[in-house]
């Protein structure tokens, strides 16, 4: 793989050419970064790592301006966000970690907005994938049972909670007993939240999305299935 075949690739695109050449900016090249510290195979993993990055970027309309990317605050975004993306191995969240970068809003000097991106993308690397494809599914099962007028969170829950169960165990080949550890972990993340109090037969472990999920799929997109 030759080291501008990013640059060739996306040769008609001026706002992705901009992004490619943000290192350049900074007196320091993509393909420099990763030769400083990387060979073979590893250096053409992150090099694939990369380009899968900017092939996600190119898709649709990137909502930018020229001098939105040309700005400190978007230059920060993308150099923590391509930071990220070299560490991370799956595709699927390397495309999620291009449509947050292309999609959160960004107004210069808003340090509200730029705040609330780091956290997201914080959360987004630091999510392990199957814990974010089973968000997902919960997603999913969230959206087929809307809540109904005066209903608690428990009892909607309750309707999808057991069949979601099994499916998350079934797919991922874990018990009954390694679910709840699975569930306890993943509200670690700020996605999701154990429902907790006094309820007539409640044992625990059931929950649901939290706004945090919500936003965040707002911007990077998920692929559900049909039920």
């Amino acid at each position: 793989m030759k080291k501008d075949l990013t640059i060739e690739k996306y040769k008609d695109n001026y706002l992705l050419r901009s992004l490619i050449n943000l290192f350049s900016i900074c007196g320091v090249s993509v393909g420099s970064a990763i030769d400083v510290f990387l060979d073979g195979k590893i250096q053409e993993m992150r090099k694939r790592r990369i380009e899968a990055f900017f092939d996600e970027l190119s898709k649709g309309k990137i909502k930018l301006s020229e001098e939105v990317v040309k700005s400190n605050d978007f230059i920060h975004r993308f150099i923590i966000t391509l930071k990220a993306v070299v560490n991370e191995r799956r595709e699927q969240k390397i495309k999620y970690l291009a449509r947050l970068l292309k999609n959160h809003p960004l107004e210069i000097g808003n340090e509200e907005l730029n705040d609330e991106y780091e956290l997201l993308l914080n959360i987004l690397e630091e999510t392990e994938f199957r814990e974010l494809e089973i968000l997902v599914i919960l997603y999913e099962y969230e959206n087929k049972f809307p809540p109904e007028e005066e209903e608690n969170r428990l009892k909607r829950v309750s309707k999808f909670w057991d069949k979601f169960k099994n499916e998350i165990c079934k797919k991922y080949d874990i018990s009954e007993s390694e679910f709840d550890g699975y569930i306890s972990r993943i509200s670690n993340t700020g996605l999701f939240k154990e429902i907790t109090g006094s309820f007539c037969d409640y044992t625990g472990s059931k929950g649901y999305l939290t706004g945090l999920f919500t936003k965040l799929v707002k911007y990077i997109g998920v692929e559900q299935k049909n039920y």
